[in-house]
């Protein structure tokens, strides 16, 4: 039978045995990581929900500050005008710093992007990208890990001022130097 003493050393077993080993962050770490995103696109009173992926770079100068760069695109259904596209494409480049609070096997960060967007549905459109997000990141491995990350975008220069907010769940792999 199970008592709860047995049951507690079982659980303890499998936490520890399916916990990550050796992970960390270091000096001059490499971060390549792929996202998945939900993307919501707030315009001029409409909203649109919409999918998108992001590439994203990332070197860290120590345990807690790293430089990013990221590329994304992002589409939104939209009504067509004329048998237009039924489709809001957003395309982005970013760069930034990200602030990792810890360095543990959850790391809670924070970061800050800047760059270009360009809209594209019935004509081009190109703006500014002002990026701020914050996340969690789970080292699975010193290799390995898995993130989820909000963040709020704003295109400024874009007509009637859009807004994004982006919930993404990333594979990030690290190679440390």
């Amino acid at each position: 039978m199970w008592t709860s003493r047995t049951f507690a050393l079982v659980v303890g077993a499998l936490i520890a045995g399916g916990s990550p080993r050796g992970a960390g962050a270091f000096d001059e770490e490499l971060q390549l990581g792929l996202d998945v995103a939900y993307a919501h696109e707030s315009t001029g009173g409409e909203a649109q929900p919409g999918v998108g992926v992001r590439l994203r770079f990332r070197y860290g100068l120590n345990d807690m500050f790293a430089i990013a760069f990221a590329l994304g695109w992002a589409g939104h259904p939209v009504g067509t005008e004329a048998g237009g596209s039924p489709i809001r494409h957003v395309a982005t480049t970013e760069v930034g710093a990200v602030y990792a609070f810890d360095v543990e096997r959850i790391v809670p960060y924070v970061s800050v992007l800047i760059g270009a967007a360009f809209r594209h549905h019935e004509s081009n459109e190109a703006a500014f990208s002002v990026d701020l997000g914050g996340g969690l990141d789970w080292l699975l491995t010193s290799g390995f890990s898995l993130g989820l990350e909000v963040a709020y975008q704003i295109l400024v220069g874009a007509e009637e001022l859009p807004t994004r907010l982006l919930v993404s769940l990333r594979l990030n792999w690290h190679r440390a130097p």
